[in-house]
């Protein structure tokens, strides 16, 4: 048992038997994915893909005439998780870099009420 103050207030513990310290960071582990060994750096959804609109539904073709460039919009499509890579490399400070994506093909869109 180790025991130590900060502004007068003892605080008292178990050292972790790994690193010496009074603080266990292991008992926030996330479950970040691991790839021989190596934990992401970056975890990264990559959509692809598209939706043909009916040229006859008027809601489609007013939905289309609203999309304007660089507009943010938010919209509810359906997607089929169709790859799973990881790549590794160095970035610009030579540190590991390891990245996990998850590739999404959308194949349906919700049009969204008229406004």
């Amino acid at each position: 048992m180790t025991s130590t103050t900060l502004d007068h207030q003892p605080i008292t513990g178990e050292v972790d038997p790994h690193t010496g310290e009074l603080f266990r960071g292991s008992a926030y582990d996330l479950p970040i994915p691991k790839k021989d060994g190596h934990k992401a750096d970056t975890i990264r959804v990559a959509f692809g893909g598209g939706v043909d609109l009916e040229l006859m539904d008027e809601q489609a073709l007013a939905f289309f005439a609203s999309l304007n460039i660089l507009t943010d919009i938010t919209l509810t499509v359906t997607a089929t998780i169709n790859g799973n890579t990881w790549k590794a490399g160095r970035n610009a400070d030579d540190e590991e870099n390891v990245v996990n994506t998850i590739s999404l093909k959308v194949h349906s869109l919700e049009l969204p009420e008229a406004t």
